[in-house]
């Protein structure tokens, strides 16, 4: 059954199905690209690789290279796990709101032909969207992470942009607000010698 081949390699997979789906559907150059000349090559004789000896016994063991295409997993799972690492050390320790936006159904045959700019044109519209939300509402600057996502959970097009907006709340903003109110006489810029403004004129200017 195909869903037990789907917990087999990509690779497998789409040596299996992917000459039946071509007859039937067209792909793009990338999606050729990344199925037929990447993943179903991955760590495979066709990529080529190099062999290792071992000085004892004079076993020779042959790895093949890998494809390092974005999409296949087995490539991409250390990649993952190391952004995933950075993003979580860019956190902030505040309470954050998960937003989604969704593009409809009915652009996506749109999207699969003029991908970039409807992925361009998305990505604006949500960050426009926040930012004059919190400039209305709050009056204040916001920052936020957004990340698209191009399928649902069975794998059907869906496009979807996933967002983690931090947020304080009134007392912890208060709490850091009041932290950075200079005693009075000091200011948070101070230059000196020839710097200082007595001086910049007639040294500088």
């Amino acid at each position: 059954m195909i869903c037990q081949e789907v917990f087999q390699t990509k690779a497998i997979f789409f040596h299996t199905h992917l000459e039946h789906y071509e007859s039937r559907y067209a792909l793009g150059p990338d999606q050729r690209k990344a199925a037929s000349w990447h993943i179903m090559d991955c760590r495979a004789a066709a990529l080529r690789g190099h062999a290792g000896l071992c000085n004892a016994c004079g076993h020779v063991q042959v790895h093949y290279n890998s494809c390092r295409d974005r999409h296949c997993p087995k490539c991409q799972t250390l990649t993952k796990e190391r952004w995933l690492e950075k993003r979580k050390a860019e956190l902030l320790p505040v309470h954050y709101f998960h937003v989604v936006f969704t593009l409809p159904h009915e652009i996506n045959p749109l999207a699969a032909y003029h991908t970039r700019t409807v992925y361009n044109i998305l990505f604006r519209s949500v960050s426009d969207t926040l930012k004059q939300f919190t400039k209305d509402r709050l009056k204040e600057e916001i920052g936020f992470m957004a990340i698209l996502h191009t399928w649902d959970q069975k794998l059907n097009r869906h496009l979807h942009i996933h967002c983690i907006v931090p947020c304080l709340d009134a007392a912890e903003f208060i709490r850091r607000f009041m932290q950075h109110i200079l005693p009075s006489g000091f200011m948070k810029i101070r230059s000196y010698g020839f710097l200082a403004n007595r001086h910049k004129k007639e040294k500088i200017g």
